[in-house]
C-alpha cells in the first residue's frame, strides 16, 4: 500500500529524521502527515527535486472508481497548476 494511502496512526513514529536523497527532501516526521495529505487531497505527488538533484516528476495510482476524470487533463493540470481540481 503507497504510503499516502495509509491512515496517520500506521505512520511509524520515531524521532530520527528520515532519510534524504537530496538537500530539498523533506525530513521531519512531525510534518510527515501534513505532507501526506498534500498528497491526499489531490490524488498525485510532486516530487520537486527531491530525489535527484534538477529533475522534477509527479506520481499518481490511476483510480479506476473515477472514470470521470480524463488523465491528460489531469496532468495537464497539475503540470499547469501544481494541484488538481
Amino acid at each position: 500500500m503507497p504510503l499516502a494511502e495509509r491512515a496517520d496512526d500506521e505512520l511509524r513514529p520515531g524521532d530520527e529524521p528520515l532519510r534524504a536523497l537530496t538537500d530539498n527532501a523533506h525530513t521531519a516526521r512531525t510534518t510527515l502527515p501534513a505532507g501526506l495529505a498534500e498528497v491526499r487531497a489531490p490524488g498525485c505527488s510532486v516530487d520537486r527535486k527531491e530525489t535527484v538533484v534538477g529533475i522534477a516528476g509527479i506520481g499518481f495510482a490511476p483510480r479506476y472508481d473515477a472514470p470521470d476524470i480524463d488523465p491528460e487533463q489531469f496532468l495537464s493540470q497539475i503540470l499547469a497548476t501544481g494541484t488538481h481540481h
